[in-house]
């Protein structure tokens, strides 16, 4: 008996583990949808069951897929508005998100001018609709959607209620917080009744960091500094060993303590207290020297964190740009051309950037 060996190369595993998942041989959908699977067996879980779960699964390709891909895939779903946090009720801490689990989204739509947006998935499937509206389906990395038109419009949309799924307004998924949130000013006076000080050894002071006022043209990983002698309101990063993230917003102007303001009222099943911070200094940056978009070849580029709404916003003009293929900024979405324009409305009047020329 002969017994022959193959070799099999890793883009064949993928186009097979592509094919099973129903589609297009890329390796970003097949992470997007492996997530997507996985959480709806395992929910609700933590995100690092999540992340090994979906390793194993990709154990093949551990070579060509990091677990780092797999970190910004959740991050993108969790934005889109596939995944959510689940809130533990009874954690006194709402920004200790150790405690949170991650659940998938309920089955919804978003209707806009010429597509409708898929959201959530069950526990039968990652796109629980029947087969006819599958093949309507389209993938732009983590967008899901069916085009349409003013003849299909209302037959699609009903056909979608037919097959329990809940229709969305845009604002809705956007998740904004409260226009009155977009102002400094109230802000400073939600700080100034804040009760809650937080005191920095000398000894954690690698562990804190806060962004400097001034030219927030800097890539913002140049603007974090040391929290030593500062007087005046900053965002506050904390980053506890072997946790995560943290952010507040403080007033330095005590001795040994700083009054802080967490964001346990403010986070939601979408916004963390991430979302938050980056946008106060969005607000702070406003009044000194605004952060700025650049457009470049259809592409909008960033060089500071924003806030998850503004990607949102963003996801219906355009696509993110892969994190490798992003060259002297943060982060960029890639735009049609028509949309430009728009983009640059909304960028300026809805979230106070300004366009670097």
């Amino acid at each position: 008996m002969t017994i022959r060996i193959k070799k099999i190369h890793e883009d064949d595993i993928s186009k097979e583990i592509c094919n099973s998942l129903r589609i297009e041989s890329s390796i970003e959908q097949m992470i997007y949808n492996i997530i997507r699977r996985n959480i709806s067996v395992y929910q609700p879980c933590t995100r690092t069951k999540l992340i090994n779960s979906v390793r194993l699964n990709l154990k093949p390709l551990e070579d060509t897929v990091t677990k780092e891909q797999i970190d910004k895939s959740i991050d993108d779903l969790i934005e889109y508005g596939d995944l959510i946090y689940l809130h533990d009720a009874g954690n006194e801490d709402q920004l200790d998100y150790s405690t949170y689990r991650l659940i998938p989204c309920f089955p919804s739509f978003l209707i806009l001018e010429n597509m409708i947006m898929l959201f959530g998935l069950n526990k039968r499937d990652v796109l629980p609709i029947n087969q006819n509206l599958k093949i309507l389906v389209d993938y732009d990395g983590v967008k899901r959607f069916i085009r349409i038109n003013e003849n299909n419009k209302l037959q699609i949309s009903q056909q979608l209620i037919e097959q329990r799924f809940v229709e969305i307004k845009e604002n809705d998924w956007l998740k904004k917080p409260h226009a009155k949130l977009f102002n400094i000013i109230e802000w400073d006076k939600i700080l100034d009744k804040s009760e809650r000080t937080i005191e920095i050894n000398e000894d954690e002071l690698e562990l804190y960091r806060v962004f400097k006022h001034g030219d927030s043209g800097e890539i913002f990983r140049d603007r974090m500094i040391s929290p030593e002698n500062l007087n005046g309101k900053y965002v506050l990063r904390y980053k506890e060993r072997y946790s995560e993230v943290k952010y507040f917003y403080c007033d330095f102007t005590l001795n040994s303590k700083i009054k802080a303001l967490d964001f346990s009222k403010f986070v939601t099943a979408k916004l963390t207290d991430r979302d938050f911070g980056w946008h106060i200094q969005i607000l702070i940056d406003k009044h000194k020297d605004p952060q700025k978009f650049k457009i470049q070849d259809n592409r909008v580029l960033f060089f500071f964190p924003v806030p998850s709404w503004i990607k949102r916003n963003l996801m219906l003009y355009g696509k993110e740009i892969p994190k490798e293929e992003n060259k002297g900024c943060l982060f960029s979405f890639i735009l049609n051309e028509e949309h430009i324009n728009i983009v640059k409305k909304i960028l300026i009047d809805k979230y106070h950037l300004v366009e670097k020329q």
